[in-house]
Formats: structure tokens, sequence, C-alpha cells
């Protein structure tokens, strides 16, 4: 169960509230807080991709701190956002908008792998490459990213 929240924002998502900052992963987000917070065993917490437990020192002993990889670290919802403004102004021609697209993909952020992916499919910026928007897509599915999972599911 879910005792404390570090970020304001998923307290107010995990009691039904809208974060307007965040509502481009409001359901992504609001789902992997239900299912942390029905957890009912250490393992069930580390089934969960991208969660890291670490063992808390001094007293009580046994206490677990879970950090979750719930898109909502603080200045998440900005970098999701930058992320779309870069997809945005690389589809209208802006090559270095499309470079840091592509550094963001090649740095891991799932967010610029499904656009960068995106791109490719539609061959918007770049040559059509149906093989080369599947390995994008599958390096954000990789991270539990529900829209290249989907995308992933079309081809």
């Amino acid at each position: 169960m879910i005792q404390s929240f570090k970020d304001e924002r998923a307290r107010k998502l995990m009691v039904g509230l809208r974060v307007l900052e965040l509502v481009n992963i409001e359901e992504q987000t609001r789902t992997r807080l239900i299912r942390l917070d029905s957890a009912t065993s250490l393992e069930d917490l580390r089934a969960l991709r991208g969660n890291r437990l670490e063992g808390l020192t001094g007293k009580p002993m046994g206490l677990w701190r879970l950090t979750a990889a719930l898109v909502l670290a603080l200045g998440a919802g900005q970098a999701q956002q930058t992320a779309d403004a870069l997809y945005q102004a690389a589809l209208k021609g802006d090559s270095s908008a499309l470079q840091q697209l592509r550094t963001r993909a090649q740095q891991g952020d799932p967010d610029a792998e499904v656009d960068l992916g995106l791109m490719y499919y539609q061959g918007d910026g770049v040559a059509k490459d149906i093989a080369t928007a599947a390995g994008w897509w599958r390096k954000a599915a990789d991270q539990g990213n529900a829209a290249a999972e989907l995308q992933l599911g079309l081809l």
C-alpha cells in the first residue's frame, strides 16, 4: 500500500483528480499507481517493469523504499511536452529538432523513441523505413511504453 508521495501530483492522480500538466500521461500513470497500491508483497513490486527496491537503513529495520518508474518524477510532464514539441517541430522540417529527438531516443527516452518510430513509419522528415520504426518502438515497448506496444501490435 502506498503510504506517502514524494510528488503531490502523484497523490492527486491517485485520488482521481486531474493534473493539467500531466494530461498526456495521466491514464498510464494512474494505472501504474493503482498497481503499486494493490501490491501485497515485495515480489509484486519487483514484478512491475522499471521498479527498483532499496532497503532502508536505520530503524525500524526491514522497511523498503520503492523507486518506481512512473513517468512522474519531477519534471516528467515537462519532458513529455519537450519530446512532443521536438516531434512537432521535426515534422515541420526543423532539422535541429529532429537531431535532438534522435539524441533523446538514443539516450533511451521512450517518448522520443515512439515519436522517432512514427517518423520512420510514415516517412515524415526521414526516409520511410518500417524496420527502423519497429526497432524504435521495440526499445520503447521494452521500457513499458503503451503507445509503442500498440504500434508494434498494429504492424
